[in-house]
């Protein structure tokens, strides 16, 4: 499963445009308009909050780079024994260092989804297991896209175990929540959502596609539900940012895994609970609105 997943990604590295370009087809600026459609909806925030949330999302790019724990102890990279331990298993090996960059770079992006205030500022309840796969997956697009110019042999063997990470936790994400029958099923759908909603999104930034980045998630993630519009043009707004911020990171942070993802918009809502009534007990892969034609 793992395998055929992993020969189908190319089609997904070869999109890269400029900062300029990215800039196209990205939507208009959200307002009061969006603000009302939230109070009307039922994601359950107020009006300051979506203010606050479109105001970071409106903020100039920074870079993303953060320097985050190593992988190796310190202890062991400052002793004589540490260190030819390190040097008989390979550990600097180039190709080693890609691996582990690839795999710390997913760890930032679960770091990100994980702690479930994302899917309080957009709407979503992190016990539905859809809910969690939209965010992971558009978050692996991002760096899918921000790469897409680098085709020598080094990068492209650090995109495949970078994606390969992402494959990897969805499986093992799918067998937690109790699913041991028709995983390669779900896995399959779940691929083809990825790859199509990618795609989508590519030709939105090429100005090749008539859509706009807020119509591709409304359609891939929400199942065109008319009633999520106001969640789709927010997680739309934070895609456009976090594509600006990453523009300006250097690509070796990127492939070193040295990335923390925009928290500050999301601090609010790490204080609150869920909504009540969203999701019960241990949740389930095909509960809710929001896994739209995903096999149960």
């Amino acid at each position: 499963m793992l395998q055929q997943a992993a020969r189908q990604i190319p089609r997904l590295w070869t999109s890269s445009v400029s900062l300029l370009q990215a800039q196209q087809g990205l939507g208009q600026p959200l307002g009061a308009a969006l603000c009302q459609q939230i109070r009307e909806s039922s994601s359950g925030l107020s009006s300051d909050q979506v203010k606050g949330l479109l105001k970071e999302f409106s903020a100039p790019p920074h870079s993303l780079q953060c320097e985050r724990p190593s992988a190796i102890p310190s202890d062991m990279e400052k002793s004589t024994w540490g260190k030819l331990a390190l040097k008989l298993l390979m550990f600097n090996d180039k190709y080693n260092q890609l691996i582990i960059g690839g795999q710390e770079l997913y760890e930032a992006i679960k770091d990100q989804v994980d702690d479930k205030a994302m899917h309080k500022a957009f709407g979503m309840d992190p016990k539905v297991f859809y809910s969690t796969y939209t965010l992971l997956a558009v978050h692996v697009w991002l760096i899918v896209h921000r790469l897409g110019h680098l085709n020598t042999k080094e990068p492209k063997f650090f995109k495949q175990r970078f994606y390969n990470s992402f494959v990897a936790d969805v499986e093992r994400r799918i067998y937690d929540q109790g699913v041991q029958v028709g995983v390669g099923k779900w896995m399959r759908k779940l691929e083809s959502v990825f790859y199509s909603s990618g795609l989508s999104f590519d030709k939105v930034l090429r100005g090749e596609s008539e859509e706009t980045m807020e119509g591709v998630v409304l359609r891939e993630f929400f199942g065109n539900d008319a009633s999520k519009r106001p969640q789709s043009q927010l997680l739309a707004a934070y895609l456009r940012h976090q594509l600006s911020c990453l523009q300006v990171t250097d690509d070796a942070a990127i492939m070193k895994g040295q990335v923390q993802f925009s928290r500050k918009p999301f601090d609010p809502f790490r204080t609150f609970a869920a909504p009540q009534g969203q999701g019960s007990g241990s949740g389930s892969v095909g509960e809710g609105a929001d896994a739209p034609g995903v096999p149960r």
